[in-house]
């Protein structure tokens, strides 16, 4: 199931379940969260039955292509596989990890609150600011959908993205910390 038709299912399953709760009224976001839960569980369980049978021969794959890139170099071939098993495995772990209903369902719950409290706490916005936060949150998803793309296209690149965007974080960290304890001095 791709991204447009993850939609357009919720819909669909939304729909089936009001029709088969008698079409009762007030129960739009029950019948909106039981029908994502339903399509996330189904797309989970198709991703993780391809990632199965992909797995290896996404590997060899990328060990081909690293060995290519690397002007065929001799006595690289386990550093080459070592590399294609860590990029397979990082592209599965952020399949999963945009798979997981509970994760996602807790993300949701969290940036809609965040919105509900930068509206001033303002009231009859909950289905609003619920789907707001879905978009969020997709929007990160699709942000990995590329990531994992460009894994699978230019293994090199995206490695020394990824070693890039970890520094970027840990400078993040080491900022907020630098913050924090110049906060705790002034006071």
């Amino acid at each position: 199931m791709n991204s447009p038709n993850l939609f357009e299912e919720t819909i669909k399953v939304a729909s089936e379940l009001y029709e088969k709760n008698g079409r009762e009224e007030g129960c739009d976001i029950e019948n909106w969260l039981e029908a994502e839960k339903i399509v996330r569980t189904a797309m989970k369980i198709n991703n993780d039955n391809l990632n199965n049978t992909n797995s290896y021969e996404e590997t060899v794959r990328i060990a081909s292509e690293l060995y290519e890139k690397n002007d065929r170099e001799e006595g690289r071939d386990i550093g080459n596989w070592l590399e294609a098993e860590r990029i397979v495995q990082t592209a599965m772990d952020i399949n999963n990890d945009n798979s997981n209903n509970s994760n996602s369902h807790e993300e949701i719950v969290k940036i809609a609150s965040k919105l509900y409290d930068k509206s001033g706490q303002e009231e009859g916005r909950d289905f609003e600011n619920w789907l707001e936060a879905e978009r969020i949150l997709k929007s990160g998803e699709e942000f990995c959908e590329m990531f994992m793309q460009m894994l699978v296209q230019n293994p090199l690149g995206a490695s020394k993205l990824m070693e890039a965007i970890k520094l970027l974080i840990e400078l993040e960290q080491k900022q907020q910390l630098e913050r924090l304890i110049h906060s705790s001095d002034s006071e």
